[in-house]
C-alpha cells in the first residue's frame, strides 16, 4: 500500500507537469496547452493535493470527480473554467477521474516583463473566492 501524502505535492515547472501526466516533453519550457482527454490522471489515493509553480487556465467538461480549492468544493463540476496562480493549493476526489477540455499552463517567467506580467495580479479571476468557479454552459440558439 502506498503512503498517503498529506502536504501539497508541488509541481515545479511545465516539464515536471508533463512528466507527471505521462505526456511528451513540452514544446516550450515555459508554456503548454494540454488536451485533457490525453492525460493520465494521478493516483489521488496517494497525492491528495497539488500546488503549481505556474499559472493555470483550464476549461473542463464531463468531469467525473470533485475538485476542492481551499476548504470548499466547487459547486458545479460539469462545464467549469478554473484559474490558478502559482502557489495555490487544489485537490480532487473521485475514482477514475476523467474529463475533457483544454488546459493552458504558463510559467511566471513567460510573462514577467510584459504588460500582462505587470497586470496579472489585477485580474480577479486568478484570485476568486475559494468556493466560487466560473461556470460554462452550452450556448443557446437564438
Amino acid at each position: 500500500m502506498k503512503k498517503k501524502v498529506t502536504t501539497p505535492f508541488v509541481i515545479e515547472g511545465i516539464a515536471a507537469l508533463h512528466s507527471l501526466l505521462g505526456l511528451p516533453k513540452p514544446l516550450h519550457p515555459l508554456v503548454s496547452i494540454i488536451d485533457l482527454s490525453k492525460i493520465t490522471c494521478l493516483d489521488n489515493e496517494v497525492i491528495t493535493s497539488l500546488c503549481y509553480s505556474f499559472y493555470s487556465v483550464c476549461t473542463k467538461h464531463n468531469f467525473n470527480g470533485r475538485m476542492k480549492y481551499g476548504q470548499n468544493y466547487y459547486d458545479f463540476d460539469n462545464g467549469i473554467m478554473t484559474f490558478f496562480s502559482p502557489g495555490q493549493v487544489i485537490s480532487t476526489e473521485g475514482s477514475d477521474i476523467a474529463c475533457a477540455g483544454m488546459w493552458l499552463v504558463f510559467d511566471p517567467d513567460f510573462i514577467r516583463n510584459s504588460a500582462l506580467g505587470k497586470a496579472i495580479k489585477d485580474y480577479g479571476y486568478f484570485s476568486y473566492a475559494v468556493n466560487e468557479a466560473l461556470h460554462l454552459q452550452k450556448q443557446k440558439s437564438i
